[in-house]
């Protein structure tokens, strides 16, 4: 069964084009927009694609969807959706398996990205979810929480908690002037993770390289709170002032 596994990986790495590549060279087919009235929590869910989450003064989460894939007819089955329910909003991408074998299947979904641009308001608690494509974060001021398997993410302006995690890729995370925050914890297997802080900052900062250099400008407060852990598997850790 190991042998069977580890030759399907080897085939589908070494067939399917680098998911850059495909966003690059698959076109547009589609683009859809949808909208509802916000949560107080959002969740951004997306298998393959680039993701931008930007903070508003608005009350309703706004999604543009742009499809990428190599048919119109591919295209037209991908769904996106957009409900509220129990004081969550959720954004989902679905792309349905329209193959008759898991191999077809894969080489499919290689060919479809659906490239989001999702609007909230400045205040949701935010949670988004990326298995292959980049996350960028702008103007959100309350709790964030980021996921890649294979991308990189930026926080920009954060202002309070936040956790940004990838399997494969870098992070960035740029703290607002004022940062009120208990905890910032950011975690690369593969990439490097470089923290912005404002000049001043006094905190715990816990930072690590398994493979790697790691540059801490404002050294390691005796504060419990607040705590600043960043790790990369390989990769360099750099925590500047600004």
């Amino acid at each position: 069964m190991r042998t069977t596994v580890a030759i399907l990986v080897l085939v589908c790495a070494a067939v399917l084009p680098p998911a850059a590549a495909s966003a690059e060279t698959t076109p547009v087919r589609r683009t859809v927009e949808r909208s509802t009235p916000a949560a107080t929590h959002v969740r951004v869910n997306n298998a393959a694609g680039d993701v931008q989450i930007l903070g508003d003064d608005g009350s309703t989460v706004r999604v543009t969807a742009r499809v990428r894939a190599t048919t119109d007819a591919a295209a037209a089955k991908v769904g996106v959706d957009v409900a509220s329910s129990g004081g969550e909003t959720v954004v989902t991408v679905n792309v349905p398996q329209s193959s008759p074998s898991f191999v077809h299947w894969i080489f499919d979904r290689g060919h479809i990205s659906v490239d989001l641009v999702v609007r909230v308001p400045r205040r949701s608690v935010l949670a988004a979810r990326v298995a292959v494509g980049d996350l960028d974060v702008r103007a959100i001021t309350a709790e964030i929480d980021a996921h890649t398997g294979t991308g990189d993410i930026h926080l920009h302006d954060v202002a309070t908690d936040a956790g940004a995690t990838s399997g494969t890729g870098d992070i960035a995370v740029d703290l607002a002037g004022g940062w009120k925050g208990a905890r910032l914890k950011v975690r690369t297997g593969t990439g490097d993770a470089r923290i912005h802080v404002p000049s001043g900052l006094r905190a715990h900062v816990d930072a690590r390289a398994g493979v790697g250099d790691v540059r801490n400008e404002i050294g390691n407060a005796n504060v419990t709170s607040p705590v600043i852990e960043v790790r990369s598997g390989v990769g360099d850790v750099t925590i500047t002032t600004h």
